[in-house]
């Protein structure tokens, strides 16, 4: 990015956040079609209080309350629009990003950008590979057929299909916070991106030389939409970096197992 386009900058200037406490800044991306409200849910009980970070919850372009203000047809595109809203909110100095699937991925796009800026990444579920993953088959590890009898028939499929715990309080903060942002989605944005395959045209994991910024991968051993195998390999790129496998997770693992997630969280923060 050696410009901002007058397009760029318009939608840059047009992504909404929500920055809460103050100190170094961390940069957190939500998944595709939601928006920040997940990632605030799951991240602020971890840091709020004198956690010393300055955590700017963004909505990406077409997602959440952000417009796209100009055309964002791909993850270059995105990629490039993240790489202005952050020369706008935090314009020195260094910052951690926190990402969850497709936010993952543009977190580890923007670390290869500017590489000597971040001070490390922390990735939940991240997408690795767009067009060509290893994933396991899908499968319920917890059902509770009571509770799975009250739902319509549709709303069953759902659980069915998205959540490996399907149980009365994963699907209340499913329904919480991942339906009503996906309501929210532009798909007149998101259907061409994601016609496109997601992929960047430079892959992220192709550093000029290996970065030293920490990075902490969690994943879920049930994800099928990601799966766990592709992030167990990232770990080659980057020398300081881990990778905690959650058993009885998917892809949504921090809505499945929100204390150990909350709990890795602590810990990975903590020694940044």
């Amino acid at each position: 990015m050696t410009g901002i386009c007058g397009t760029t900058r318009e939608a840059a200037n047009r992504i909404c956040f929500e920055a809460i406490g103050e100190g170094q800044p961390l940069l957190v991306l939500h998944g595709f079609t939601l928006d920040h409200r997940t990632m605030m849910r799951t991240l602020e009980p971890v840091l709020a209080g004198s956690s010393g970070w300055l955590r700017i919850y963004a909505d990406l372009p077409g997602m959440g309350r952000s417009h796209s203000g100009g055309p964002v047809t791909t993850s270059d595109d995105m990629l490039e629009v993240l790489g202005a809203f952050v020369k706008r909110v935090i314009p020195h100095g260094s910052f951690a990003i926190c990402g969850h699937s497709y936010g993952a991925y543009l977190a580890r796009g923007l670390a290869r950008l500017m590489p000597q800026r971040i001070s490390a990444l922390v990735l939940l579920a991240p997408v690795v590979h767009p067009t060509v993953r290893t994933v396991p088959l899908h499968q319920a590890k917890v059902r509770d057929d009571a509770f799975l009898a009250r739902l319509t028939p549709a709303e069953r499929e759902v659980a069915a299909r998205k959540l490996v715990v399907q149980t009365e309080p994963v699907w209340q903060r499913y329904t919480e916070e991942v339906l009503p942002a996906q309501a929210l989605a532009d798909w007149d944005v998101l259907t061409p991106l994601r016609s496109a395959g997601y992929a960047l045209s430079c892959p992220p994991d192709e550093h000029d030389e290996p970065p030293d910024y920490p990075m902490r991968i969690i994943v879920g051993k049930q994800d099928s939409i990601v799966g766990w195998h592709d992030a167990v390999m990232l770990t080659d790129t980057v020398p300081n970096s881990a990778v905690t496998i959650l058993n009885g997770a998917g892809h949504y693992l921090h809505l499945e197992q929100e204390e150990q997630v909350q709990r890795w969280l602590a810990d990975s923060f903590s020694i940044f």
